[in-house]
C-alpha cells in the first residue's frame, strides 16, 4: 500500500481554511467554542473530579489547647501594645531646623 502525498493539494487545502472560517463565521465560531469546552471539560474533569474521588483518608486530628503557648502570645501581645504605646510620648527632633534654631527653642 502506497501513500502519495501531494503536497501542492495539502499546501491549497491548508491555504483555503482561513477564507472558509471567514466566509462561514457562525460555523467556525461554534467549532471554537467546541473545542474550547472540550478543553475545559479535560481540564475540570483532570483537577476537579479525580481528585474528589481519589480515596485519601484523613487522619483525625488530636488537637489540644496549650496553655503554654496561649499564655506566651499573650505576653508577647501585651508587650508589642506596650510598645505601640510608647511611640505616642516620645519627642522627636525637626530634622529640617538647622542646628542654631534647635538651641533657641
Amino acid at each position: 500500500m502506497k501513500i502519495n502525498l501531494h503536497s501542492k493539494k495539502i499546501e491549497h487545502a491548508a491555504q483555503r481554511i482561513p477564507v472558509l472560517a471567514g466566509e462561514n463565521t457562525f460555523v467556525s465560531f461554534l467549532a471554537l467554542l467546541i473545542v474550547a469546552i472540550l478543553i475545559s471539560l479535560a481540564v475540570f474533569y483532570q483537577y476537579v473530579l479525580l481528585v474528589s474521588s481519589a480515596s485519601t483518608q484523613l487522619q483525625p486530628s488530636q488537637t489540644a489547647f496549650q496553655e503554654q503557648q496561649f499564655s506566651k502570645v499573650l505576653e508577647d501581645f501585651d508587650t508589642q501594645a506596650v510598645k505601640f504605646r510608647e511611640v505616642d510620648f516620645k519627642q522627636y527632633p525637626n530634622i529640617f531646623l538647622s542646628s542654631e534654631e534647635l538651641t533657641e527653642e
